[in-house]
């Protein structure tokens, strides 16, 4: 979120659902934290942010496959 929107007066979290395509906006989810990835952090713009989220599905798989 700090890479976007600077001024936030809420929390919020950001959520990426693997191989799903539906609209969850405005709806209410469970979520089961499995484990952390990394501590929130502002990138230099889209292209750096896109490469770290790459990064961080392939350590979400990690972890979810060691806690299935």
């Amino acid at each position: 979120r700090p890479t976007f929107n600077k001024n936030a007066d809420s929390r919020s979290i950001e959520v990426h659902i693997f191989d799903f395509s539906d609209d969850l906006y405005n709806k209410e989810i469970t979520l089961v934290f499995a484990g952390k990835i990394r501590d929130e952090q502002k990138f230099s713009g889209v292209e750096a942010l896109a490469k770290q989220l790459k990064r961080d599905k392939v350590a979400a798989i990690e972890i979810l496959s060691i806690n299935l």
